[in-house]
């Protein structure tokens, strides 16, 4: 057991003397196969050696054929690691990045998709950009709630006709103001919020779209309109 020991430990040496670079991994076959075949091989020319042995000449031979074969493994096991080297690397593969809603792939890059009913100008001016959260939130609220009944497709067809009649003119006149682009995005905030609505009920009818859509026009109304009356009113009043 010791011989078997030593030899395994000259194995790697005698390996390395052959050329073979590779690493030595567990699934190397090559290399287990030569090893096995250099311990092999040892432990039959020293058992030939062993003084008193009625079989000397047997082992001899016996030792003789081991390191043919020994030498033939040895030969192979060269071979299959010269044509492991020789195996072309896997070229990385590239993985498509994956959109969120709201934007498409275009030369592998997510870009914002372009809406038939077009984009949010005011909100896209006030927030810098078309990927900006709100803007987004916008987007997803018409396509994925409003217009998905008949009577948002309705409402939205005027609405557009109304918001792009005057919003390019004060989306322009955003980028060129910095403090009036701050006021729009101040202002839009509350609309934002109450928009934020529809993200938690369940419309499955044309009658619940027209009621949590009615609701949320009053509701915008009294905030923009009805409340600073009020507070006006009560001001004056003081006076």
């Amino acid at each position: 057991e010791r011989m078997r020991r030593q030899l395994g430990m000259e194995a790697l040496p005698a390996w390395r003397a052959q050329g073979n670079t590779g690493e030595l991994k567990g699934g190397n076959i090559p290399w287990l196969n030569f090893r096995q075949s250099y311990i092999t091989s040892g432990l039959a020319r020293w058992r030939a050696q062993q003084p008193g042995s009625q079989q000397a000449a047997a082992a001899q031979q016996q030792a003789a054929a081991d390191q043919a074969a020994a030498d033939q493994a040895a030969a192979d096991a060269a071979a299959a690691a010269a044509d492991m080297d020789d195996e072309p690397e896997d070229e990385p593969t590239m993985t498509q990045p994956v959109c969120g809603p709201g934007t498409v792939l275009k030369n592998n890059v997510c870009v914002a998709e372009q809406q038939k009913g077009g984009g949010c100008l005011i909100a896209t001016a006030a927030f810098g950009s078309e990927m900006a959260p709100q803007v987004q939130f916008l987007r997803e609220i018409r396509d994925n709630t409003v217009l998905q009944t008949q009577s948002g497709s309705t409402f939205m067809t005027g609405f557009n006709q109304l918001y792009y009649s005057f919003s390019p003119a004060i989306a322009d006149y955003e980028r060129e103001n910095s403090a009036f682009k701050e006021t729009v995005k101040i202002a839009i905030t509350p609309m934002l919020t109450s928009l934020a609505i529809l993200n938690y009920v369940d419309i499955d009818s044309e009658e619940e779209m027209l009621g949590y859509g009615i609701g949320i026009i009053l509701l915008n109304i009294g905030m923009y309109f009805i409340a600073p009356a009020a507070i006006i009113f009560k001001i004056r009043n003081r006076k």
